[in-house]
Formats: structure tokens, C-alpha cells, sequence
């Protein structure tokens, strides 16, 4: 509208436009400031071109071409917001739930993924509608407006990709109406790709079901209260995604000429869509049916509402025997008689047809507190009931139902995590369980699997599954009696037969392993603690069962050098910046083996290293151990490791890959520490120089990651 634009007769034209702000002020369109601009209300937007025709007959042709070299589609947003003197970048708030291609449109349109910002969950994975507010406030602290952030909108989720948790869209749309008051206005957008589907199906008039013929008696269901009031609130958003990648929906009619233009896809076809509704309409299929196939079987698993409501640990034990008695094993027929009972069901299961649900164990009566045990079990469940996987020969007939995996991440879901490990007693005041939690999904597509028998059919089958795999992890986190190997580092320490006969096979071949291994049964820590004889075993590599020893003989006294627990609990977030191995040993016999403290990782083992450093070490600190860190081997930025196959086929490290060089004669620069954590913490170090391998190390990534 600057002097000599085609719309700069606007400024002059009487009656003069106005439009109103978002505090629902009316102004003269050319008075409007840079943030009211900003903020106007998208209706008040999408209905400026039709005003200006109605009210001073402007065609739709004129303002097409006079608005073309002035849109951001054609002068990009860099020049707008110099134009404006806009120097807050405009941000989108979108629960941390939301679907991966969020981040993938902030790279598209150019606004930067970065802008579009993470709002927090509360404990149902919904979006916290506190942590919007929180931000949105941050948006206009203090009185100058140029110093304000814009915001163009927020993006509520119904129905999130892996939990179908609806957003508080009710409490959304009247948070922007008080921040509106306060000319902080953005557009609403509603993911319902999911959910949004289901609004079609709640019915305005509920029938009591009629069973017919001999087909199961299917009662409907309806969805919970609080996912109803969400999907009646659809109509208060400004755009609506209805369908998996197809359709998008605008609240205003004004817009939908600009779909094909501007849409990343361009045009979409409803039809599919459409055809499913209609499927739906004249079948009588009804996703209210459906609900039920998916609360009951569930039903324990899932947060009661005597938990939501604060109730005690004797109170939700209450309502669990409750379920237990009145719903589980309940025929359709009896469940349906039993008003109480059915409206308690209605209140169970998630908002939109998806259970998020893990699994723990108990290890002597006691609840398994290692979150990377439980992951393991959840990972094992899931690959006894995929709907695919390449390598299982399994037929799909075979398996009784169907589950996907995913995981809760901690900066994604706080509290919502936090809550949710105490619910599988993870953690308690005394251990908090940090971590990544693995979970499965269960989503239910079909009404008809409803009665009783057939569902408990299906908690058995998954039971039985479950039981099965407990067993398993059980077993690697009972402390029992077992054989122990271990790689052989230098030769001081062996029975003289014993030695000679290592040095030779070491000469004649120096790239080979040698392991040591008791004989008999044992617990790790008693072996380690034994001052008697124990009975030793040597052989090439791993012996196969049955294999001949290399050789027998007898060690005592014991020492260990370096204990410390692999637990996922005791394992660092992050790769060090450095690779750190332990040296130890004697300045006759230096060894190196690299610090696991992260996972996944490979052990590395080295013997007779090469040391050149300043101060040299005593033996003393060798026979103790300390830590070396080479500072040529930057090891976050390598992991993984490099690996390659070897002859028989398996991945194995690549020692003599760039940036590793693990390889005799190469020269590192080491760092030398007390301790780990002395190298963690900053601390300066005890000796700095050379070290180099003298023979081929010991690189092992198969064994020390498989189950």
C-alpha cells in the first residue's frame, strides 16, 4: 500500500477499510501496526479479499495481480520481515508427541525446524496446556512491541501417531481467546490424521444394540467424554489434516482456493476417504464397537481413573479386582446389563483406539529397577509378534495378534515417563530410572473381536508370549553359577608349562586370541574372590561345546583390577569426546582394554603396548590400573564403530579404519588418568605422551553387544 503500489488507492479510498484486531478493535487497515498485522484473527484475514469486492466491488483478478509481487511465496520471508522490521522469528507450537514431519515442514517452507517448538505432556501424553501457556507468555514479556515473538500457530494433536492421545483442543481454543484479549492471536491447526476420522462416528442418538442371526452380541461403545469434547470442538479450528496424507480441511471456505497453489502435495483426492465413510455408513461398521475390542483386554494394564483422580495404592487395588470380577470373563450380554460396570468401562483405554503398554518383571519377589533389562524384555515380546520380519520364519497365521514398538524419550514425555516407570515400578524415591523406555503398541481395526471368550484368548496367547520371555531375561539377571571366559593379556602370571605353550602359539600366531575360562561352574564374584586353586581352561578363540582345551592348569590369588557394573543404570548417555582405554599391568607387561561405559560399543583389548610417556609410570601404578586417553581418536564421532565382514562372514571392527588406526607401529597421543572420572571431570593429567600397539588388537562387536 506505499505510494505508487496498485493497492496504495487504499489508503485513500472513504469510507476508509478497516479490519478488526485480534482484541476486536476496528482501525483503518493502513493504520494497523506491524504486530496487529501480525496478529490478526485468521478469519479477519481469509475475509479481506471478499470484503473488498462486496464492499468497493475490487475483482478477484485486480488483486490477484496486484498482491503477486508482494507475497512471500514471491519475495520470501527474509525480505517481509526486514520490510516490517520483524527481528523475533515466528514460532509453531506442537506438542513434543508430534509426528516426524513437523520438523521435515520447517525445512520445507524455510521457517527452520528450530521454530517449531516442543510444548510439554502431562501424564496422559496429551499436551500440557500449563507449558503452552508458559510459552505463550514468553511471546509478549514486556511492553515494546518489536521485542515480541509472533506466533503463527499451534498445531493440536487428535490422535498422536503412537498412543492416539487427543490434545485439549477445547482448552486450546480458549487459551487463544484470552491471549487474543491480549493481541497475541495465531491460527489453530488440528492433526487429526488419526483421529480425525472418528468424529464422523459419534452418534447423536445411541441405540441399544440388537444382536442378529447367530453373529456375536457387539454392544456399542462410546469413546470417552473428554475425546468426545474434543472432536465436537473441531469446528473451532482454522484448518483440520482428516486423513493420512490425503485430505486437509479449512474452517473457512475463502481459503480452499489456495490449496492445490500452495500445498507441498497440490491437489489430493478425497475419494478414498469418502468411500470408507460410505463403506462404513451402509455396512453399519461402527469404531464405536471397535472401542470395546480394545479397553477390555487392556483393562489392567491401563491408568485408571482412580489413579487420575489421585486415588491411594488401596484404592486403585480395588478398582482392579473390580475389573477383574465385573469386566474380565464377563460375557457382552452381562457387561452390558451392568450399567455401573459399563460406565466405568467407558472411562478405561486411551482417547483414540491405541494402547501404549510395557512390560517388568520380578526378579526373587522384587521389581526389576534396570531400564535397559526391561527394554530388552519389551524388545523381545515385540519380535515374537511383529506383523514382519525378514528373518523370522514364523507364519503370520501362527501369531495371535499383532504388535508395533516404539520409545518414550525423557526430554519428549517428563513427567508422563517419569509416572509411567513408577506405574511398572522401575523407579521409586530411592531410584529415580533414567533412560529411554522401549513400549508396545496395539491398535484394534475391527469390531467384532468383542466377546469375552476370544479376548481372553488373546490375553492368554500374549501371556503365555510374555511368561516365556521373562524366563529369558531372567536368566541373564540371576547371579548362578557359569563359565567364565576371559581374553589372555601378556604371560607373567601363567604356570611355566602353560606360558611356554602360549608363547609359542602367540609367535606362530601373532593375530590369533587366546581365551582363558574356568572349568567348573561358578558365580563371577566368588570366582573373582577365590584365594584357593581354581581349575583354568586354555583355547583358540571361543572353544566350541565339546571342544579339547589347549591346556589345564590352576590359578589362585586372584586380583582384579578394574570392577565395575555394565547395568544400564551405571552406563553414561553420551560417548566420551576421547577414546579412554584401561592400562595396566607392569612397564614389562603394559596392556590397554577400552573403557565400556556406553552402549552399543566394542571391546578392544591390547597387550604389550608400547609406552613413551613423561613422567614415566611406576609399577605400582600400572599393577593398580589407571586410564589412557587417546586424544587422536575422537570416539562420539566414530560410534559406531567402523565394522566390515570378515571371512566367515560376520562384522567385525575396522581397526585400520580412518580416524581409529588400532594397528602395530602407529603412534597415538595419550592423556594418562588416576581414574575415569578423573577424565571426565576435567582434571589434569597424570603423564601425557606415546602409545602403539605391537601386535594385532583384540576387536571384538558381535559378542560383547549380543544378547
Amino acid at each position: 500500500m506505499a505510494e505508487g503500489a496498485p493497492l496504495n488507492f487504499l489508503t485513500l479510498i472513504k469510507p476508509p477499510f478497516k479490519v478488526s484486531t485480534c482484541k476486536g478493535e476496528e482501525k483503518p487497515f493502513a493504520e494497523l501496526s506491524t504486530w496487529e498485522l501480525l496478529n490478526l484473527r485468521p478469519t479477519a484475514i481469509l475475509q479481506i479479499p471478499t470484503r473488498l469486492t462486496s464492499e468497493y466491488a475490487i475483482s478477484a483478478t485486480f488483486l490477484q495481480t496486484a498482491l503477486k509481487d508482494y507475497l512471500i511465496q514471491t519475495v520470501g520471508k527474509e525480505y517481509v520481515d526486514q520490510k516490517f522490521g520483524i527481528t523475533k522469528p515466528a514460532k509453531f507450537f506442537v506438542s513434543a508427541m508430534k509426528h516426524y514431519s513437523w520438523p521435515k515442514a520447517g525445512a520445507i517452507s524455510g521457517l527452520g525446524s528450530d521454530n517449531f517448538v516442543d510444548i510439554a505432556v502431562d501424564e496422559e501424553a496429551r499436551m500440557d496446556i500449563s507449558s503452552l501457556r508458559a510459552h505463550l507468555e514468553s511471546c509478549i514479556e514486556g511492553d515494546d512491541e518489536s521485542q515480541h515473538t509472533p506466533v503463527f500457530g499451534g498445531v493440536v494433536i487428535i490422535g498422536s501417531t503412537e498412543h492416539g492421545a487427543c490434545d485439549p483442543l477445547r482448552q486450546v481454543v480458549e487459551l487463544r481467546e484470552e491471549f487474543q484479549a491480549r493481541g497475541l492471536s495465531f491460527a489453530i491447526h488440528c492433526d487429526a490424521a488419526w483421529g480425525g476420522y472418528f468424529s464422523s462416528m459419534i452418534e447423536r442418538r445411541m441405540f441399544a444394540p440388537i444382536p442378529g442371526g447367530d453373529l456375536p452380541f457387539v454392544p456399542k461403545l462410546a469413546i470417552q467424554p473428554y475425546t468426545r469434547e474434543q472432536l465436537e470442538f473441531l469446528p473451532f479450528a482454522d484448518s483440520i489434516t482428516i486423513d493420512p496424507h490425503n485430505p486437509i480441511v479449512y474452517h473457512q471456505g475463502d481459503d480452499k482456493g489456495s490449496m492445490g497453489v500452495y500445498g507441498v502435495e497440490g491437489s489430493k483426492p478425497g475419494a478414498a476417504a469418502v468411500a470408507t465413510w460410505l463403506t462404513h455408513k451402509t455396512s453399519g461398521l461402527r469404531l464405536t464397537d471397535t472401542v470395546d475390542s480394545l479397553e477390555r483386554p487392556y483393562s489392567l494394564a491401563l491408568r485408571l481413573p482412580i489413579e487420575r483422580n489421585g486415588g491411594s495404592a488401596e484404592d486403585v487395588a480395588k478398582e482392579k479386582e473390580r475389573i477383574r470380577t465385573k469386566i474380565l470373563g464377563v460375557s457382552n450380554e452381562d457387561l452390558f446389563k451392568d450399567e455401573e460396570t459399563w460406565e466405568l468401562l467407558e472411562t478405561l483405554g486411551g482417547d483414540l483406539m491405541i494402547n501404549a503398554f510395557a512390560c517388568n518383571f520380578r526378579i526373587n519377589g522384587k521389581p526389576n529397577t534396570d531400564i535397559g533389562e526391561a527394554n530388552y524384555l519389551n524388545q523381545r515380546i515385540f519380535k515374537r509378534l511383529p506383523y514382519t520380519i525378514e528373518d523370522d520364519a514364523t507364519p503370520i497365521s501362527d501369531r495371535p495378534l499383532f504388535l508395533t514398538s516404539s520409545s518414550f524419550s525423557e526430554k519428549a514425555y517428563g513427567k508422563c515417563l517419569t509416572n509411567f516407570k513408577r506405574r511398572l515400578e522401575l523407579s521409586n524415591n530411592d531410584h529415580p530410572a533414567h533412560g529411554d523406555l522401549s513400549f508396545l503398541v496395539n491398535v484394534t481395526m475391527s469390531p467384532w473381536p468383542t466377546d469375552s471368550p476370544f479376548l481372553e484368548s488373546l490375553v492368554t496367547s500374549f501371556r503365555k508370549i510374555a511368561e516365556e520371555e521373562v524366563q529369558h531375561v531372567l536368566g541373564r539377571n540371576m547371579d548362578k553359577p557359569d563359565i567364565h571366559g576371559f581374553v589372555v593379556q601378556g604371560h607373567d602370571k601363567l604356570p611355566g608349562e602353560v606360558k611356554e605353550l602360549y608363547q609359542k602359539l602367540r609367535k606362530e600366531n601373532p593375530d590369533k586370541f587366546y581365551t582363558i575360562a574356568n572349568v567348573e561352574p561358578e558365580k563371577l564374584g566368588n570366582l573373582l574372590e577365590s584365594t584357593g586353586d581354581v581349575e583354568f581352561r586354555m583355547d583358540d578363540g571361543i572353544p566350541a561345546d565339546g571342544a579339547e582345551p589347549l591346556a589345564k592348569f590352576k590359578l589362585s590369588d586372584i586380583q582384579v583390577v578394574v570392577k565395575r557394573s555394565m547395568s544400564y543404570d551405571d552406563l553414561d548417555r553420551k560417548y566420551p569426546d576421547r577414546m579412554p582405554f584401561y592400562l595396566y599391568g607392569s612397564n614389562a607387561e603394559a596392556n590397554i582394554d577400552h573403557v565400556l561405559r556406553t552402549s552399543p560399543n566394542a571391546q578392544l583389548s591390547g597387550d604389550w603396548v608400547k609406552l613413551n610417556l613423561n613422567p614415566a609410570l611406576s609399577d605400582e601404578q600400572l599393577g593398580k590400573g589407571v586410564v589412557s586417553v587417546l586424544e587422536d581418536v575422537y570416539e562420539n564421532s566414530i560410534q559406531p564403530l567402523p565394522q566390515e565382514e570378515n571371512e566367515e562372514g560376520t562384522l567385525v571392527v575396522k581397526t585400520d579404519a580412518p580416524g581409529l588406526s588400532l594397528v602395530p607401529d602407529h603412534k597415538h597421543r595419550v592423556s594418562v588418568y588416576n581414574n575415569y572420572d578423573d577424565f571426565l571431570g576435567g582434571s589434569k593429567p597424570i603423564a601425557s605422551g606415546d602409545l602403539s600397539l605391537t601386535s594385532k588388537i583384540f576387536a571384538d562387536w558381535g559378542m560383547v553387544n549380543m544378547d
